[in-house]
């Protein structure tokens, strides 16, 4: 066994199948019971019946756990492993397959105007793996560490609450969740301007809405931390997935796409810097679920759509920062999302957008989000 060669490419395909296994599984199970909750007319025991599904119900419930505790464990063990395979093959490239654009997050729309820096996103550029920071912890160094608590953005640990502390202001005919502006006041929406220019980004990276929306997650969790930080760790630092082990951002490409991340990779970074965080595909509704709950919620959007409401020759993918929701005070319906926008070059840290403009926005990348596991404010 101590001259097994084992291919981290092979590991990583093994920690996706176990992934999309688990996610099979709970889809059965719950098919499996709707079914038959659909059985209920044709019972004729009334009483049983419900003691029958009460029994069902506990035990989904288990199996959901169970389901749930593999898919947390497993893939995370395989992808470990195969960036220590990764750690100790240094100086051996590992080219990436070419991912598909439907979960690319990078710069900014094909329609954007000269003053915006706005450039393509649709085609990913070829990502090229390197050596992974000799001085940083490995995969699994990193992972006790988390477990110990000992998270690695200067000491300091994420809020995790039991309840969220925002509450509703109402002004009117609508009430907006916590205060935006003031939430925007703390946040980073001007994505790309390296420190020498006055910003707080890296040289050659304007890119980076994907991590910029990752900074400003671990802002509204109490973490004092910049873009610079987090540009610097993706950037030499590497992810198992499509099939390949790559950096966890583009380099090596023109500065409008380097920085761009998938939602793996803004998953793996949250991690990285102590919050765990589930990627969805959702709605406006669920994205209102969530930010209500107090959780930390990145969405993918087409910015052509955002900024213009209007369909680029492609789509343009962008990840954004959802900070509040405003409803309708009397009918409680979703009138507009508050997002800070770092793409916009500053003019958007709490940006209010049309309910019916953000479901436009969304709809292109099948609303996928990065969702926090844990309450955050």
């Amino acid at each position: 066994m101590d001259e097994l060669i084992l291919d981290p490419d092979v590991l990583g395909e093994v920690a996706d199948s176990i992934e999309a296994y688990c996610e099979s599984q709970n889809q059965i199970l719950d098919d499996y019971c709707r079914d038959m909750v659909n059985l209920q007319g044709e019972w004729d025991d009334d009483h049983t019946f419900g003691n029958l599904m009460r029994e069902i119900e506990v035990l989904r419930t288990r199996i959901h756990t169970i389901i749930e505790e593999i898919s947390a464990t497993y893939p995370r063990y395989f992808r470990d492993k195969a960036l220590e395979i990764v750690d100790r093959t240094t100086g051996i490239g590992i080219a990436s397959s070419s991912p598909v654009a439907s979960t690319y997050s990078a710069s900014s729309p094909v329609t954007a105007s000269a003053n915006s820096g706005a450039t393509s996103a649709s085609t990913p550029p070829k990502r090229t793996s390197t050596a992974p920071s000799t001085s940083a912890p490995s995969a699994t160094q990193s992972a006790d560490r988390l477990e110990k608590g000992e998270f690695i953005s200067d000491g300091i640990r994420p809020t995790k609450l039991n309840r969220t502390r925002q509450t509703w202001q109402r002004d009117g005919y609508v009430k907006t969740f916590n205060t935006p502006k003031q939430t925007g006041e703390k946040l980073n929406s001007n994505q790309g301007v390296p420190v020498s220019r006055g910003g707080e980004g890296v040289e050659g990276f304007e890119g980076t809405c994907g991590l910029v929306s990752v900074e400003n997650i671990l802002r509204m969790a109490g973490v004092n931390i910049t873009e610079e930080k987090v540009v610097n760790y993706a950037r030499t630092h590497k992810i198992i997935g499509f099939k390949g082990i790559r950096p966890m951002c583009t380099i090596d490409s023109s500065p409008e796409n380097n920085g761009g991340t998938y939602a793996k990779d803004r998953q793996a970074v949250l991690r990285h810097f102590g919050i765990e965080s589930d990627i969805e595909y959702g709605s406006v509704e669920k994205i209102a679920e969530y930010v209500e709950q107090g959780r930390g919620v990145i969405a993918t959007v087409d910015a052509n759509m955002l900024w213009y409401q209007s369909h680029g020759s492609v789509p343009a993918f962008h990840a954004i920062t959802i900070t509040s929701i405003q409803r309708d005070a009397h009918t409680n319906e979703i009138t507009g999302v508050y997002v800070c926008d770092s793409g916009d070059r500053g003019e958007s840290s709490a940006r209010l957008v049309p309910v019916e403009v953000m479901r436009f926005a969304l709809a292109p990348t099948g609303a996928e989000m990065n969702i926090t596991k844990t309450i955050i404010r």
